[in-house]
């Protein structure tokens, strides 16, 4: 093979793996509410059932999201913003004020949590085609 031929197959497979690195956020937004969603279960059942205090129930669900130590870059500010409201709230108020606001924020997680998964289904493809395509568009241009 030539070397051209070479170096244009060397250039689509990296406009391929770069293109799917771009959808890698989606994945991991996914994965994180996903993980967020059962610590929200774990949490619901310390709580609710088991009537734990808040602090022990926060540690047996060791989520460190729902502790507040948010250092995943992959959420969104609505991601935040939602973890932001149950934890301000997290606590307060009667136990029934607890038991409508768990499963509230569960449901509003698992809508996010599909969203990104559907996201990241659609962008898992789409990344790696488009960036194969345009190593394609510079390896005929350049090549």
């Amino acid at each position: 093979m030539s070397l051209r031929l070479i170096s244009a197959l060397l250039l689509i497979a990296l406009g391929a793996v770069s293109g799917r690195l771009l959808g890698e956020r989606a994945r991991r937004r996914a994965q994180a509410l996903d993980e967020l969603a059962c610590d929200m279960e774990r949490l619901k059942t310390a709580m609710l059932q088991e009537r734990l205090p808040l602090d022990e129930a926060l540690e047996r669900c060791k989520s460190p999201l729902l502790r507040g130590q948010d250092g995943d870059d992959c959420l969104t500010d609505d991601d935040r913003a939602l973890l932001g409201d149950l934890r301000g709230r997290l606590g307060h108020g009667t136990a029934a004020e607890q038991a409508l606001l768990l499963p509230r924020t569960q449901e509003r997680l698992r809508e996010a949590r599909d969203q990104a998964k559907a996201r990241y289904l659609s962008l898992g493809r789409l990344y790696p085609s488009l960036g194969a395509l345009a190593a394609l568009a510079l390896a005929l241009a350049f090549v």
